[in-house]
């Protein structure tokens, strides 16, 4: 006889299954994120929930507020929600829901990597040294023992959350120098990187897949935790990325 529990849950399931078969969930987010995280588990959470994941990098701060302004589900971030929203007040920028955003850690924090062009001598940089490289005050890579070339610093326009962390972390809080070169997401830092000797950048460590670039021993820089952002609760869909994410995901994920 099927017990009264059984029922209940293989209805529970069903509803589910087909509340959630065909939608569609937007989410807007860092480079970082998106990168490390929510790329690699797309295919298989389409796969198995029958949702589409659309993936748009954006920056975190622009992610924040496109979900206020109600153009995507959710938005995504490694970086603190809290020191988000003191950046865009400082910008400024009006959010209408800011009491009502909730941040949902869906990983830990990830790693980055300092990049090189892979013709490029420099193994190995220090603390100081990297900063002066960073802040613009070293301008030639003879300078720490490289080839007699200036150095081009790339950072990217949709990866604040590196850049804040390497100004956290690594510039005691200096303001670093403008990016030599037009780059969006990691994918184009690497690709710039690898095309020029002259190079140097900060890129999360799940983002390089080339050996056309080199990663230079550093001291070590991470993100905060990765999250989700949400107004207000999650609903179902989000809810059930969320648990795809703790429970199956993080064998999608790259080892850091």
């Amino acid at each position: 006889m099927i017990s009264k529990r059984f029922v209940i849950i293989f209805f529970t399931f069903l509803f589910l299954y087909n509340y959630a078969f065909g939608a569609e969930l937007k989410i807007i987010g860092g480079s970082t994120s998106i990168k490390t995280v929510l790329e690699p588990i797309k295919t298989a959470f389409e796969k198995e929930t029958g949702v589409k994941l659309t993936l748009i990098p954006a920056g975190s701060k622009k992610a924040i507020q496109e979900l206020d302004n109600g153009n995507c589900d959710v938005a995504s971030a490694a970086h603190n929600l809290k020191e988000i929203i003191k950046e865009l007040e400082k910008e400024n920028v009006k959010l209408k829901n800011s009491s009502s955003l909730k941040g949902h850690t869906i990983y830990k924090e990830t790693h980055y990597s300092v990049i090189v062009n892979e013709s490029n001598p420099v193994k190995k940089l220090s603390k100081e040294q990297l900063k002066l490289i960073l802040t613009g005050k070293i301008k030639n890579w003879h300078e720490v023992g490289g080839n007699n070339l200036p150095i081009s610093v790339i950072w990217g326009k949709l990866a604040e959350g590196t850049k804040n962390e390497v100004k956290k972390r690594i510039l005691d809080n200096e303001n670093p120098t403008e990016s030599s070169a037009p780059a969006t997401t990691d994918v184009s830092i690497i690709n710039l990187v690898s095309n020029d000797p002259k190079a140097i950048s900060v890129v999360a460590t799940a983002s390089i897949n080339t050996n056309k670039v080199k990663i230079v021993d550093t001291p070590e820089i991470k993100s905060n935790p990765i999250i989700l952002v949400t107004v207000g609760e999650p609903n179902k869909l989000v809810k059930l990325l969320i648990d795809f994410i703790h429970k199956e995901g993080y064998k999608y994920i790259k080892n850091q």
